[in-house]
């Protein structure tokens, strides 16, 4: 799931992670750009005001700081004239408060009356005093000292740009020098206000970064997907092949495509699946035919020993008949031992015969129960039958194989004097529904997932006790999906087990193959 899913939305996000830093890197320069433009048209204001100063006719009665409070309005933007300290002289956003202007015109005009003669000049011929400068240090206009970091650069500089950081806002600035005092001249605009005379121009280039980032974006996400799952689907198959194996399925084959590293691992997977799976073969041949060797002298062996045990052979005496008898129970039990071998190999290399005809599972439960009524009697175990009428198209020799190696684990389980076993047969609309159910130890969850695998025991002290192979389950499983059903259990700890399997009612052609 992490290999088809989470590698190629990982590979999106970074993706899409470095898009976007991309275009907010994009758009932090045509901001840039955006400023550097504007500063040349802060430059032609500059020399446009610069010029309007200069030719500016003084007159000698005004106050300088009012005269020039007037020739720095702006209606954009922001003119400043500093002297060669950084105090500011005046300031466009400045204004002054009205009484004091009043009373400064009424004393320069009773001053008027006592001169003389009156002189006009221009600006740029007007000679005045240090103390008369002086004197325009009296106003401390607001922020007065914001461009004393800058007194070194307007000493050697005639003009220049500057750019600085006021209460937490950005403003880029032009100066150059004017001919009274060596005033500098300065013209600012924030940040934020050119951007906002550009809004149309950015909200345009904004919406054009956005859909192509965006269609960027969808791009870089499908042709991550793509390039992924390239990378992913083999691995992915390994994966799924690997499992297969675990379970001991050796069919697996991947196809190997193309000639790079993962190509090569595939390639190496497959042989070692194809030498497992001739390993396997090996095995299972090997196993059939000591199977059918054993097989071969048990038969006599059997003969004999029943024929013992009847006395067909003569009368014994007290100590030979438990000896037959001896025989005779463990050459049985090593027949079956070795026919749940050769069942199980049958299997697995597809080789179990089926004969299916039509019958009554009541009949097979019946029988069952006759079987095995004296084994249950004798450990005081109960059995409750529970049969519907039905008849069924299937084959009885192999459901009855099911249904005794199910009932035998449930012998096995349940305790002697208070054992319960309730066999039954259910008729339902698609199948035909058996179960065995039993008050037994139980089987816990954690166990169930491997109960019907090759060897597994649940409790390997009731296998030193009673014997068994662990074929059981894995032959009941086989047969069940051989006739085209399937089989279950539902179980916990110390609450019994109770096993279900069921059995196709329409009729499912299976070839007949004989070993």
């Amino acid at each position: 799931m992490f290999l088809k899913y989470k590698l190629p939305l990982t590979f999106s996000i970074l993706s899409l992670l470095i898009i976007v830093v991309t275009a907010a890197f994009y758009m932090e320069h045509i901001t840039e750009v955006m400023i550097h433009a504007d500063r040349e048209k802060m430059k032609e204001k500059l020399a446009t005001k610069k010029l309007e100063i200069v030719s500016f006719h003084y007159d000698a009665s005004e106050k300088l700081e009012i005269v020039f409070q007037d020739l720095l309005k702006t209606d954009h933007g922001r003119f400043i004239v500093v002297d060669p300290q950084g105090f500011v002289i005046a300031d466009s956003n400045y204004s002054f408060p009205t009484e004091n202007i009043s009373e400064e015109i009424s004393e320069e005009e009773s001053m008027s009356e006592e001169e003389t003669s009156e002189e006009e000049t221009t600006v740029a011929d007007k000679e005045t005093t240090e103390e008369e400068h002086s004197d325009l240090h009296e106003i401390k206009f607001p922020s007065s000292d914001r461009f004393l970091d800058f007194i070194e650069e307007f000493k050697t500089q005639e003009s220049g740009t500057i750019s600085y950081e006021d209460d937490r806002e950005i403003y880029y600035a032009v100066y150059t020098k004017l001919p009274i005092f060596e005033w500098i001249l300065i013209f600012e605009e924030s940040r934020s206000l050119i951007v906002s005379e550009n809004k149309e121009s950015v909200e345009r280039l904004g919406v054009t970064i956005a859909t192509f980032s965006t269609l960027v974006s969808i791009g870089v996400v499908f042709a991550t997907f793509y390039i992924s799952k390239r990378f992913t689907k083999p691995l992915s198959k390994l994966i799924n092949a690997a499992n297969e194996i675990s379970k001991g399925k050796f069919n697996s084959e991947i196809k190997v495509v193309g000639k790079d590293e993962i190509s090569e691992l595939t390639s190496t997977f497959n042989k070692m699946t194809e030498s497992l799976k001739e390993s396997e073969k090996q095995k299972d041949e090997f196993s059939s035919m000591v199977s059918h060797e054993l097989k071969t002298p048990l038969t006599p062996l059997m003969a004999y020993s029943e024929m013992l045990k009847n006395k067909i052979l003569g009368p014994l005496n007290k100590d030979q008949q438990t000896a037959a008898n001896a025989i005779n129970s463990a050459s049985t039990r090593l027949d079956n031992l070795i026919s749940e071998l050769l069942d199980a190999k049958k299997l697995a290399l597809g080789k179990l015969e089926i004969h299916k005809k039509e019958f009554q599972p009541s009949e097979l439960i019946n029988k069952l129960v006759l079987d095995i009524d004296p084994l249950v009697k004798s450990k005081g175990i109960s059995v409750i039958t529970s049969s519907a009428t039905a008849r069924l198209f299937s084959d009885p020799d192999r459901i009855y194989q099911v249904l005794t190696n199910l009932v035998t684990n449930a012998i096995k389980a349940v305790p002697e004097k208070t054992g319960k076993i309730e066999i039954a047969f259910k008729d339902e609309e698609k199948s035909s529904l058996f179960y065995i159910k039993d008050n037994g130890v139980g089987i816990p969850k954690e166990k169930q997932s491997k109960l019907f695998t090759k060897f597994y025991q649940v409790d390997t002290s009731l296998t030193r006790k009673f014997g068994g192979t662990g074929l059981g389950l894995t032959i009941c499983k086989g047969i069940v999906e051989k006739l085209g059903g399937k089989i279950w259990v539902e179980s916990d700890r110390g609450i019994g087990a109770t096993f279900y399997f069921t059995i196709p009612k329409e009729q499912v052609t299976i070839e007949n193959i004989s070993d």
